[in-house]
């Protein structure tokens, strides 16, 4: 979970977050195997960064990583270089991939699609979208992410933690136009090439090796980060 950058804070500087995110990384990884045999390590990636525009529905652990953004590739390198401590060092190992985490900031200040856009509307001002808010992402609130990192131990190397259910741009828009009470001002801009179309989670492992399954809906977690309601 230590990390110093965003998803788009990565792309400004790949270079700097290879050096400050993933060599750190496999140091720590490295150390852990050396100087504590047997202590398990639960390394937290990207399901909303790794998979980048894979064609499934929906995205199961099996589906081959293939990043289109730094900050995934950096989150895919740091799983293989994890996984060959596993294999060469026997390191016990649990790599989770949470889909897009919402509902407290993060790095001291309100971070993603979500926070912005309560701001934006709370603050009268145009919400920026990129592209036709046709993409689509799989939203785990904060509160479900925690109960499946403090799951009991499994046999399971890699698994994905989401709800499994898409939402668009647009749609997230309506649900804070909803839970505020207020109409949006949209100010679209051209796509990004750092955008995956659509990403949405296959849970099915998550629910069969821990019993483990999403409870908060967005409209409910948007709901919760607007004061008064």
């Amino acid at each position: 979970l230590v990390s110093t950058t965003t998803p788009g804070s990565a792309e400004s500087d790949p270079a700097r977050d290879v050096q400050a995110n993933l060599l750190p990384t496999v140091r720590f990884a490295q150390h852990l195997s050396d100087a504590a045999p047997g202590t398990r390590l639960i390394f937290v990636s990207s399901g909303g960064t790794v998979y980048g525009n894979a064609e499934a529905t929906r995205l199961s652990e099996d589906v081959t990583a293939d990043p289109i953004s730094t900050y995934g590739a950096t989150k895919s390198t740091a799983e293989t270089y994890i996984r060959m401590f596993g294999h060469s060092r026997g390191l016990p190992l649990l790599i989770v991939r949470p889909s897009n985490l919402y509902g407290l900031p993060l790095h001291g200040a309100p971070f993603g699609l979500i926070h912005k856009v309560i701001g934006q509307v709370e603050r009268s001002e145009d919400v920026d979208v990129w592209g036709d808010g046709l993409n689509v992402r799989d939203y785990l609130h904060i509160d479900d992410f925690l109960a499946i990192a403090i799951a009991r131990p499994s046999a399971t190397p890699v698994v994905n933690v989401g709800t499994g259910i898409g939402h668009s741009i647009l749609e997230v828009i309506k649900l804070v136009e909803q839970a505020l009470g207020r109409r949006a001002s949209l100010r679209f801009h051209p796509p990004r090439s750092i955008d995956v179309r659509r990403n949405v989670l296959d849970v099915g492992l998550a629910r069969r090796a821990f019993g483990w399954t999403a409870r908060t809906t967005l409209a409910d977690g948007i709901r919760a980060m607007v004061p008064g309601t």
